[in-house]
């Protein structure tokens, strides 16, 4: 699988996203136990995605992350599990378990 780099509007250009798709993953569990140990060896943000309508929601989601990031106002302890909680419908910490 290739990673896709994108560059969001109205972002630094040093900011890059890499986007990728993966299909059967095997070891999701341990991935995403992982993520929520906060190891940080494993800094990305996985997503299920059957909870994602489309790209453009990830990127939406990816946006508001970036810009919260910027302006030193992230609700979660890192930009990855920021873009996870900016899927949420509402801000429900607990709810990352569910997108992630």
């Amino acid at each position: 699988m290739m990673a896709e780099q994108i560059h969001l509007a109205h972002m630094p250009p040093d900011l890059a996203v890499y986007l990728a798709y993966y299909q059967d993953v095997k070891n999701a569990s341990f991935l995403r136990d992982q993520l929520l140990a906060g190891n940080a060896q494993f800094e990305y943000a996985f997503i299920d995605a059957r909870m994602v309508v489309s790209k453009t929601h990830v990127l939406a989601a990816t946006f508001r992350a970036l810009n919260d990031y910027l302006n030193d106002r992230l609700k979660s302890r890192n930009i990855h599990s920021e873009i996870v909680f900016a899927l949420s419908p509402n801000n429900n910490v607990c709810l990352i378990r569910n997108f992630g």
